[in-house]
């Protein structure tokens, strides 16, 4: 298997950096009280950064609809939240936006689960222009250059080198956003990860 060009290099800094063995890093709301409300009812403003995981940045930002900005709220669980098995975040007129670059690897694989109950959804990567859609199935394959997107079962799935992801909607619900290397770069990481772990074990004998 052959890594893209700048992977083994990048692999090698995460593990220096002590990535180890992770298999990639994970926005879920599990972890925020339910009930919590973002967007206007409280106080935040676009481009404002709400929540920070495994060194995934989420801000918030307009919803665009026919063109013309929105920016409204979302809550942790919510309306949408029986609907889901875990604890969604329930987006009305409201994009999240997932910046990547913290996570400590090059991203190549990015899943979002959801589920749309109405309206209309905007989707967009790497800071390319929103792509506003009816229902997220009529994403376009190439989302943007070098990155595919296929969308089934209620998930997203994005394939590509990957920096930020753009997701919302006028009634969508969210959840388990989750970033990893491509294979070649996850096989590194591990085999990283086992040889620390024997280092240390030998230096304990």
């Amino acid at each position: 298997m052959r890594l893209r060009g700048g992977s083994v290099c990048a692999c090698f800094v995460a593990l220096l950096a002590g990535a180890g063995g992770a298999a990639g890093a994970t926005v879920n709301f599990e972890s925020v009280p339910l009930g919590t409300v973002y967007g206007v009812p409280a106080g935040n403003n676009p481009g404002d950064l709400v929540l920070a995981q495994n060194g995934i940045n989420m801000y918030f930002d307009n919803f665009l609809f026919a063109g013309s900005p929105f920016f409204v709220q979302a809550q942790v669980g919510g309306p949408f939240d029986a609907a889901f098995p875990t604890t969604p975040l329930s987006m009305d007129n409201l994009n999240a936006r997932f910046d990547l670059t913290g996570v400590g690897f090059p991203v190549f694989h990015v899943s979002i689960d959801f589920i749309e109950f109405g309206g209309s959804s905007n989707f967009a990567v790497n800071g390319r222009p929103i792509v506003e859609v009816g229902r997220l199935m009529d994403l376009p394959a190439a989302i943007a250059p070098g990155v595919t997107v296929t969308v089934a079962g209620g998930r997203i799935e994005l394939e590509g080198a990957i920096s930020s992801v753009l997701i919302g909607g006028q009634e969508l619900g969210i959840d388990n956003v989750v970033a990893v290397p491509e294979p070649a770069c996850l096989l590194l990481l591990g085999v990283g990860g086992a040889c620390v772990a024997f280092r240390r074990r030998a230096g304990r004998s």
